[in-house]
């Protein structure tokens, strides 16, 4: 108790010592001491003091938001949040009368923005209370449910879900737990990244189902329940500075012909032509194929076929991405100059030519990517090219890509766009 007692002293005294220096005062009377043990046993607690002034040891304290008792059971918390869902209820009460009340669509949107929005916040953390603890919630959720769509009180809940295409709280919590995850996963600097990825005490926990287990240990618990595995994650990417000038080259050749009202032999002799003007530049050709539980991507450079087989789990775009990406790795491993990189995914294109702080991770990947070998001295540029049109490298490439590839990469990125990702 005397080391530990030293060691926290220390830890307080050179907090404030740096708020000081960064002109940031510390109040003694707003700080409190909170010690968080289940054990039953009396518990000494030690004299801590922050500007001269004994730090009180409080049972629950309020944290952003939240409220966290001692022993971390989340009652005290669910009980203000389900208080705090009252207030928004009634109004939802009010607006879902049989006679001025609006459409389930409106009040889908009502109950989501007042009472979903709150029970989503820090349910990652409140999540490991016990199901007795967060059953309260699953009442309130029902409940605004039912008053969206007008439901009896005995329709089966079950039925209300499928009709609101809302899922129970339980799963929503899991799956924003999941998001979390992947976030803190994704970002090799979060405070909380060694400590979620690498679990500790993992057979301790096993052991003992009554302990409540770290973040990282219900992860585990999540995945394995949805028969999943812990994919890898692209790493997140660094922001580019404003004042730093990015200029992304493309070629526009077929960009204003429709291809639905132009003949494949328009195409054909518009690259040909095309290709007699970049003479100079090396292609690549990218392109993906998606089905049966297959995602495939292949590359064709200099007559050669370089294939993949990606995750079933990959989108069409975040595959196409990945092929221009990987044609770009591709171009730094050899001794490449002069390179037109081509695809038949408009999408991707466009996500290159307008990215944002805000894009896919591996539009980022791929822009930086860009700059890296453009900074020494390559000279790229991206094309987009109409897809089953007879242009034979990219037939060759479409032809390949619905084959069986041979590499597999296993590759699963994890798009964490937090500011502007929508989960219904």
């Amino acid at each position: 108790m005397v080391l530990l007692k030293k060691k926290l002293q220390e830890a307080i005294d050179r907090i404030n010592a740096w708020g000081k220096i960064n002109g940031f005062i510390i109040s003694s009377q707003k700080s409190v001491a909170i010690h968080f043990c289940k054990s039953r046993g009396l518990h000494p607690y030690p004299k801590l003091k922050l500007n001269n002034q004994t730090i009180p040891f409080v049972s629950e304290v309020k944290f952003l938001g939240l409220i966290l008792d001692k022993k971390l059971t989340f009652k005290s918390h669910l009980n203000h949040l389900k208080r705090k869902c009252t207030l928004p209820m009634n109004i939802v009460k009010i607006l879902s009368s049989s006679w001025y009340g609006a459409e389930s669509s409106s009040f889908l949107k009502i109950y989501r923005a007042l009472i979903r929005s709150k029970l989503d916040y820090g349910s990652a953390v409140y999540g490991s209370a016990s199901k007795s603890t967060l059953q309260p919630l699953d009442t309130i959720h029902n409940q605004g449910l039912h008053l969206t769509v007008g439901a009896f009180r005995t329709s089966p809940i079950l039925s209300l879900y499928t009709l609101c295409n809302e899922p129970s709280l339980e799963l929503r919590r899991e799956r924003l737990a999941l998001n979390l995850f992947f976030e803190i996963k994704s970002d090799n600097s979060h405070p909380s990244h060694y400590n979620v990825i690498n679990s500790k005490y993992s057979t301790l926990f096993s052991f003992r189902p009554s302990f409540t287990p770290t973040f990282g240990f219900r992860i585990g618990k999540i995945l394995r329940s949805l028969n999943t595995v812990d994919y890898p994650v692209l790493n997140k990417s660094n922001e580019f500075p404003p004042w730093k000038d990015i200029n992304v080259s493309f070629i526009d050749v077929f960009e204003k012909w429709h291809k639905l009202t132009t003949l494949n032999l328009v195409y054909q002799s518009m690259f040909y032509d095309h290709r007699q003007q970049f003479s100079g530049y090396e292609p690549v050709f990218t392109d993906v194929s998606k089905a049966d539980n297959l995602v495939s991507m292949v590359l064709v450079i200099r007559n050669s076929i370089v294939s993949g087989l990606l995750h079933e789990f990959c989108s069409v775009f975040t595959s196409e991405i990945y092929a221009i990406y990987s044609a770009l790795v591709k171009i730094a491993d050899g001794d490449y100059k002069k390179m037109i990189v081509y695809s038949d995914s408009k999408s991707a294109i466009e996500a290159l030519r307008s990215f944002s702080p805000l894009s896919h991770p591996i539009v980022l990947e791929c822009v930086e990517f860009y700059l890296y070998l453009t900074g020494k001295g390559l000279n790229i540029m991206f094309c987009w090219i109409p897809g089953h049109s007879g242009i034979i490298a990219n037939e060759m490439a479409d032809k390949a890509a619905r084959r069986h590839a041979i590499v597999v990469d296993n590759f699963v990125p994890c798009v964490m766009l937090c500011k502007s990702s929508k989960i219904n």
